[in-house]
């Protein structure tokens, strides 16, 4: 059948969070990433107490690489994540890591939304670590100027040749 839905094809969105403050004012990037999260949901009904759960929750895995074939670049992506953890969308269960042992960040739905703004509101129980580490990154380097000029040199020879 061309019209008909299959169960896999469809979330579920609770009216109270499409009218929650929380949910409208988050950004483009972490509007997307959120509905990505609630596709990833393996939703369970508990007849016994007349709820859903999800089965998953704690287990969500979004890594960078999936966000950029979803064309969401690594700096929108950080900061979706961490726009959803502070609003209460979101939580880390379990930290990855980088380099040869490579292990997911994985997620939790949080439901901490729902006191948004409220005195009551809790802050996340994971924030994502920030790099604190003094000497490193991008900022570093464009710190002294010699080799400023020299990635500035470079760039624009670059995209000269490009013309």
């Amino acid at each position: 059948m061309a019209g008909s839905r299959n169960k896999k094809d469809s979330i579920y969105i609770d009216k109270a969070l499409l009218r929650s403050d929380a949910f409208r004012s988050l950004n483009k990037w972490s509007m997307l990433v959120y509905l990505d999260f609630l596709r990833m949901r393996k939703m369970h009904w508990l007849s016994h107490k007349q709820e859903w759960i999800i089965e998953n929750n704690g287990e969500l895995v979004y890594p960078y690489a999936t966000a950029e074939l979803k064309k969401i670049n690594r700096r929108n992506f950080r900061n979706a994540i961490d726009e959803l953890q502070a609003k209460g969308f979101l939580d880390i269960s379990e930290y990855g890591s980088g380099g040869h042992n490579r292990k997911e960040t994985k997620y939790k739905i949080d439901f901490r939304w729902r006191k948004y703004g409220k005195p009551e509101f809790e802050p996340p129980q994971k924030p994502r670590r920030k790099d604190t580490r003094e000497g490193r990154g991008w900022a570093t380097l464009m710190a002294d100027p010699v080799k400023k000029k020299q990635i500035l040199q470079k760039r624009k020879n670059k995209s000269g040749c490009q013309k």
